[in-house]
C-alpha cells in the first residue's frame, strides 16, 4: 500500500471533523430532557395518565390501576380490576375512577387503592365525567347513565337520539354530547332530561369540551366552538376528523388532524400551527409552553406551544397512547406506552 500524504490526512480530518459537527447539532436539536425516573409497570399502559395530588394514575393492560409518586416513582398502591382498564381516569377528593373493556364502570380510594364500588360488566363506552355527586357516562346502546359517586347507585338513564363516541361535557352544570347524528344535547344531570338539542349536520366523531361557557368539539373534518345556546362561533376544518381527547391551554385548542396535530386560536378561529410528526399522533397533553406528542413510532416530541416547533424528541420503545402530561410545577413531564414503561423527564434540565 502506499503511503498517505498529509493533504489526504488533512481531508480525512476535516470530514470527521464535520461528521461530529452535524451529529452535535442533530443532538442539540432532538435531545431530549434527562430522565427523572422510570418505572417498570410490567404491562402496557392502558388508562391514563391522570395527575392527583402528588400521584399520577396509571391503568395497565395486565387490569391494574397504580398510583405513583410524582417526583420518586414508587408505587403507592395498586388495585387489580377485572378487566382491562381504558380511557381516562378521573378522581374527586376521596375516589378514583376508571371504565374498563367490560363495560364496567368502578371506584377506588384514592389515597389506598382499596375497592369502593363497581357496576360489574356492561356496556359503557366512555370516560367517565365528574358532576354533582354522579358519575356520568354513555353506553354503545345509545344511551346516557349517571351512578352515585358515592355508592355506584344508578341514579338515572337517558336514551339518545344517536350513538355518543366522544367524552360528555359539563357546560355550567349542565351536561352536553354530541352524537353521531351531528346533534348537541344538552341534558339536566339530576334527572337526565333532555333540555336542547342542536342539529349541525354530518357526525360528531370527535371529543366535547367545555371552558368558559364555550363549548368545543370534533365533527367530522373540523372543530367547532359553540356558545352555550348551540351558536356557532366559529368553525375550523381540518380535512381528518378528530379522534382524541381536545386539550385546551393558553387560548390554543389541541386536536388531532390524523396523522398530524394541529392548534386553533380560540379567540378568532384560526390555525396557528400544524405539526407534522411523519408518524401517525396517537396522543398528545401540554401545559405551559409546552406540548407532547406520543406517535406511533414510539417517540414523543416536545413541541413549543406558541410555533409549534420541535425542541425535542424522546424515543421509547413502543407506541404512547396514553395522554402525557406535563407537571408546570414540577418541572416535569409524564407518559408511558406500550413497552410497559412509565416515565418522567426533567424539562428544566436539558
Amino acid at each position: 500500500m502506499g503511503q498517505v500524504s498529509l493533504r489526504e490526512t488533512g481531508i480525512v480530518v476535516a470530514v470527521l471533523c464535520v461528521a461530529m459537527l452535524a451529529t452535535v447539532l442533530v443532538l442539540s436539536r432532538d435531545g431530549a430532557p434527562p430522565t427523572a425516573w422510570r418505572l417498570d409497570l410490567g404491562s402496557p399502559v392502558t388508562a391514563g395518565l391522570t395527575m392527583h395530588g402528588d400521584a399520577i394514575l396509571v391503568g395497565t393492560e395486565a387490569g391494574e390501576l397504580l398510583s405513583v409518586d410524582r417526583l420518586g416513582g414508587a408505587v403507592m398502591w395498586r388495585a387489580t380490576l377485572k378487566a382491562v382498564p381504558r380511557g381516562e381516569i378521573r378522581v374527586d377528593q376521596d375516589r378514583a375512577y376508571v371504565r374498563s373493556d367490560d363495560g364496567a364502570l368502578s371506584a377506588f380510594d384514592q389515597r389506598t387503592g382499596a375497592p369502593v364500588w363497581s357496576t360489574g360488566p356492561g356496556r359503557l363506552n366512555t370516560a367517565p365525567l365528574l358532576l354533582d355527586g354522579l358519575v356520568v357516562l354513555t353506553t354503545r346502546d345509545g344511551e346516557v347513565v349517571a351512578f352515585e359517586a358515592a355508592t355506584g347507585d344508578e341514579r338515572w338513564r337517558m336514551a339518545l337520539p344517536a350513538l355518543v363516541q366522544a367524552d360528555l361535557a359539563d357546560l355550567d352544570g349542565l351536561l352536553v354530547a354530541g352524537d353521531i347524528g351531528g346533534r348537541m344535547i344538552t341534558l339536566e344531570p339530576r334527572t337526565g332530561a333532555i333540555l336542547e338539542q342542536t342539529s349541525f349536520g354530518g357526525d360528531f366523531v370527535g371529543p366535547v369540551l367545555e371552558s368558559g361557557g364555550t363549548v368545543f368539539a370534533g365533527p367530522r373534518s373540523g372543530l367547532v366552538a359553540l356558545d352555550p345556546g348551540g351558536r356557532e362561533l366559529w368553525k375550523v376544518q381540518t380535512g381528518e376528523p378528530t379522534r382524541l381527547p381536545l386539550v385546551l391551554t393558553g387560548g390554543i385548542l389541541l386536536a388531532d388532524a390524523s396523522p398530524d396535530l394541529v392548534a386553533v386560536d380560540v379567540e378568532i378561529g384560526a390555525v396557528r400551527w400544524r405539526y407534522t410528526a411523519r408518524a401517525l399522533v396517537v396522543s398528545f397533553g401540554a401545559g405551559g409552553s409546552l406540548v407532547l406528542a406520543g406517535v406511533h413510532t414510539g417517540d414523543v416530541h416536545g413541541v413549543d406551544l406558541a410555533t409549534g416547533e420541535r425542541l425535542w424528541r424522546f424515543r421509547t420503545n413502543a407506541p404512547v397512547f396514553a395522554t402525557p402530561q406535563v407537571d408546570v410545577g414540577a418541572g416535569r413531564a409524564y407518559f408511558g406506552g406500550r413497552d410497559g414503561t412509565l416515565y418522567a423527564i426533567r424539562l428544566d434540565e436539558r
